[in-house]
Parts: C-alpha cells; structure tokens; sequence
C-alpha cells in the first residue's frame, strides 16, 4: 500500500457500549475515531474524526477537564 503510516488504533468501548478506535499521533495529539451518531442519509460519514490533546500518564478525565477551566 503506498501512503504514510500515521499510527495504529486500539478499540475501546465506552460507558454506553459504543465502540471506537483511538491512537498517538504524537506525544500531545491522540487520534479518535467514532460512528457518526447524526447520520442521517446515505450521503452521510458513517465516521467522525477528532484530534485531541494526549492526556498525561496517570492523568483521569476529571484532572483533564479540571485543566481546561
């Protein structure tokens, strides 16, 4: 396959049960991957693409969100 390796993805599940697949960019960026809860045709992404900040090792979501106030 030709292109660039950007990084693998693991599968996780969230508290509802939903799957989705995330991976390290970098040390500060994570890459997530969920289905597009909102689609509503055919014409619609079945997935959405976010970058987000990596959290810290150790850090919870709560320290996390607590930093962005």
């Amino acid at each position: 396959m030709d292109g660039v390796k950007l990084t693998g993805l693991w599968k996780h599940k969230t508290k509802d049960g939903q799957t989705y697949l995330s991976g390290a960019l970098s040390n500060i960026t994570q890459l997530v991957i969920l289905p597009n809860a909102y689609k509503r045709s055919e014409k619609d992404p079945d997935y959405m693409v976010y970058l987000n900040e990596a959290k810290k090792k150790g850090e919870t979501s709560a320290q996390s969100q607590n930093d962005d106030l």
